[in-house]
């Protein structure tokens, strides 16, 4: 097999050699789209299953890959950029039908970095400037979500092939918005197993239907 744990080091020649002589080729979860077509156009056995990654980028492809499979997901409006956001809504009149609260995403980001609850329409006028800002450096894109409450957790679940590890994230200050790892929150792995059971169904729902085999 042909383990690739970074796209350095190696000619050309050399992974276009190694990859059609492999039965199976392992990639890393920095692989680049390029590398990752070569791959599954020479070997029939490639991990991980990054389609659905390539196909649908950032977190305005996540809303689509899931609007088009029917499977469940907060009520969601996608914009390309500021100017997109203003055409179709009445703005600063009214932001979206569902109100404050709200969930500003933008497009790209991790660690609950790009992610914002938004309660007033000067807090929105404030993540909206910056949008605009994001702009002038070539950064487009955000979406809207409805705000569900979920008592300051979230659940993960974490699929490595066939294996899932499901997990409660639970902040340090219920207070604050967010349960990133990276922010202090801790993990539970025990609590409210009949909605584990539930999140874990929906993951599985997902994988089966989009053939990810990778994910958080």
């Amino acid at each position: 097999y042909a383990r690739f744990l970074g796209e350095r080091g190696l000619a050309h020649e050399a992974r276009l050699t190694a990859l059609a002589r492999a039965e199976a080729v392992i990639l890393p979860q920095g692989c680049r789209k390029a590398l990752y077509d070569m791959a599954t156009s020479l070997c029939p056995h490639v991990f991980p299953n990054y389609t659905a990654r390539f196909r649908s980028p950032g977190k305005i492809g996540q809303a689509a890959l899931f609007a088009d499979h029917g499977l469940a997901f907060p009520c969601t409006r996608t914009f390309a950029a500021v100017n997109d956001f203003l055409a179709q809504t009445r703005y600063p009149e009214s932001v979206l039908d569902f109100g404050f609260p709200l969930v500003f995403k933008f497009d790209w980001g991790g660690e609950g970095d790009s992610v914002f609850r938004v309660d007033s329409s000067a807090e929105f006028g404030r993540i909206l400037d910056l949008a605009k800002q994001f702009e002038r450096t070539g950064q487009k894109g955000f979406l809207l979500q409805e705000f569900v409450p979920t008592d300051g957790r979230s659940l993960r679940v974490a699929v490595i092939g066939n294996q899932r590890i499901a997990y409660w994230r639970v902040p340090s200050d219920p207070s604050r918005f967010g349960t990133a790892l990276a922010k202090g929150a801790a993990i539970d792995r025990d609590a409210d197993p009949d909605l584990k059971k539930k999140g874990l169904a929906l993951v599985n729902l997902l994988c089966e239907t989009t053939g990810i085999n990778l994910a958080g």
